[in-house]
């Protein structure tokens, strides 16, 4: 039989262990600061994947202050590089929605903009031939958009500059689009849906490079369904007009 010595003794062992095996304190979450400096090293480093991970962490944890607000900015361009243009898009959309009187609301719109423009970030885009094959219009459109709201509301913003080169270059992309989508129906013999598509192309990008080539199409497009007048109309504007028309504006 167990004396009470014995018994104290049984019983103290329980409560420790039972001490040991209960729920432990969670540490304490790292500074902002701390947690910032991780996130934008990862930036920095080109590893978008950790970046965007330790960025969510930063805002989950600090949802409010200076770091959650430069996380969210880091956020995006985080997602735009890793190639996620439609998540970058969204937490721009978000930073605008939730911070609408920010000094930063340009930043956000430019980088809705280059989010979904054809080339990224690549300081080296021009002006190119479009085939209609795997070239999006609804994302360049969108991207012209966003540049376009830029420049409205933040005319004097640093990024407009920017914003306005890209502008021309989506929309002589876009005009250049709708040549050869109209070139597509002239080789198929669909000349009415070839002249309405070159018309098209006239009212909604004229002075872009692809203009003289859109008269061309709607003058050989008007001969082929007997509208001689109407042809010999668009050829007097094709020549009366076509220096002007050489480049883009």
């Amino acid at each position: 039989m167990l004396n009470i010595r014995s018994l104290l003794a049984v019983f103290a062992a329980l409560v420790i262990a039972g001490c040991a095996g209960g729920p432990q304190k969670p540490e304490p979450p790292k500074p902002a600061a701390v947690m910032y400096k991780e996130a934008k090293d990862a930036l920095d480093s080109s590893n978008y994947a950790l970046a965007i991970q330790r960025f969510q962490n930063l805002e989950a944890t600090y949802p409010f202050g200076d770091y959650a607000i430069q996380a969210e900015l880091d956020l995006i361009f985080a997602q735009h590089m890793s190639g996620d243009g439609d998540s970058a898009v969204a937490e721009a959309d978000r930073f605008i929605r939730e911070h609408p009187r920010s000094e930063y609301v340009p930043y956000a719109m430019y980088m809705q903009g280059v989010a979904l423009f054809p080339n990224g970030l690549n300081p080296l885009w021009k002006p190119f031939p479009v085939s209609p094959a795997g070239f999006d219009p609804q994302h360049t459109l969108q991207s012209f958009q966003a540049f376009h709201d830029l420049v409205q509301r933040f005319p004097n913003s640093k990024y407009a500059p920017d914003a306005r080169q890209r502008m021309i270059y989506l929309r002589n992309r876009l005009a250049a689009y709708e040549y050869h989508v109209a070139t597509y129906y002239m080789s198929r013999g669909a000349w009415l849906s070839a002249v309405r598509r070159a018309e098209y192309l006239l009212e909604h990008y004229p002075e872009t490079p692809s203009v003289p080539d859109a008269l061309r199409i709607i003058v050989k497009g008007y001969k082929q369904l007997g509208l001689d007048q109407f042809a010999a109309d668009a050829q007097k504007i094709l020549e009366a007009n076509a220096a002007n028309y050489s480049q883009g504006s």
